[in-house]
């Protein structure tokens, strides 16, 4: 009996911990370290960096919200993308899971546009209303 109970929690373990590796899915994950440290990584490498305010997601995409924050920036000054990304308070990301391309960082224009031209689905909607992720 105590070597089932060892072997199902070996098990469920390593679940959770392959679940947290594909959060998103192929491969895709979140990387929370509290808020405003919240990105999207994939194979270890940080696609959409910090400050992500909400997601959604399905098969196919992952669709990205990030406020840009004054201070959490300024403290990068020496980093380039944060001084680009620094340009709108507001941006979105649109990542393709299958080809690993992404979109970003967009205006809600550039955003609304190119999910158009992607097809897609409605029901897949971010929330523009939050102010953080966690909220």
């Amino acid at each position: 009996m105590s070597k089932y109970i060892i072997f199902s929690l070996f098990i469920f373990i390593v679940f959770l911990f392959f679940k947290e590796c594909d959060g998103l899915g192929d491969g895709y994950y979140i990387y929370d370290d509290g808020s405003p440290i919240v990105s999207i990584v994939y194979n270890n490498m940080t696609i959409v960096d910090c400050e992500v305010v909400d997601y959604v997601y399905n098969n196919h995409y992952i669709l990205v919200y990030r406020i840009i924050n004054e201070y959490f920036s300024r403290s990068k000054d020496n980093d380039n993308q944060y001084i680009n990304k620094y340009k709108t308070n507001k941006q979105f990301f649109i990542i393709e899971k299958k080809t690993h391309y992404y979109y970003g960082p967009l205006t809600y224009e550039q955003y609304s546009q190119r999910r158009i031209g992607l097809s897609i689905p409605s029901r897949l909607e971010l929330d523009t209303t939050k102010t953080k992720l966690w909220n």
